[in-house]
């Protein structure tokens, strides 16, 4: 994995052995993403970059940054994206000590501790979102496992928690929700984040939400 644009572009990432473990996102679908993303606001267009600007050219001005928050973050992959494309600062929420362990070294070897906190706790538990140290957040990234998206109860858990998120009094006006999902599953409206518009790749669906 590598960074793709912005301030870390071609920056290579530390990740487990085993794409089954992280299940990271190809370049082409990650820009794909981010060019969405900076449509819709969230990052300046990113200007010549001969492999990281995607379709967006010119040089347009940043928004006014803000932090980001990557749930079920793995190894960082994309909240390092963001924070290297503007985004203020990044919290990210990963369980897994040994993951975690990873994502730790590859915010040191980029040097983005200090605009980062990484949080060693239940995502879908709520307990956690009033320890962001950095507001506001104005992208949310959601990456669960595709087995608790698959089983119907810990999905309805899922998507109480993102519910959660919009309720939680944290988020910058306009903020979007990615979620990424196995492609057989359809995402409902999130109360507080509205209705998904989102487009299936492979073998997964990418759905993006704003802020209701």
């Amino acid at each position: 994995m590598r960074v793709i644009a912005g301030t870390h572009r071609h920056r290579l990432l530390l990740s487990p052995p085993g794409a089954d473990v992280t299940r990271p996102i190809t370049d082409r679908v990650k820009q794909s993403l981010f060019d969405r993303l900076t449509a819709m606001g969230v990052f300046g267009m990113v200007g010549g970059d001969e492999d990281g600007g995607g379709e967006n050219g010119g040089g347009a001005s940043q928004p006014e940054p803000v932090a980001a928050l990557d749930i079920f973050a793995g190894t960082g992959s994309m909240g390092i994206e963001a924070l290297s494309r503007g985004s203020a600062a990044c919290t990210f929420i990963e369980r897994d000590r040994r993951i975690r362990q990873i994502l730790d070294e590859n915010l040191t070897k980029l040097e983005l501790v200090d605009r980062s906190q990484v949080l060693g706790v239940d995502a879908i538990g709520a307990g956690w979102m009033t320890l962001l140290a950095h507001r506001p957040v104005g992208v949310v990234f959601c990456d669960p496992p595709y087995a608790l998206m698959e089983e119907e109860a810990s999905r309805l858990r899922v998507l109480a928690m993102l519910q959660g998120v919009a309720a939680a009094g944290f988020l910058a006006e306009g903020a979007v929700l990615v979620l990424r999902t196995p492609a057989a599953i359809e995402v409902p409206a999130i109360e507080g984040w509205g209705e998904a518009d989102g487009r299936r790749i492979g073998s997964m669906r990418l759905a993006y939400f704003v802020r209701a």
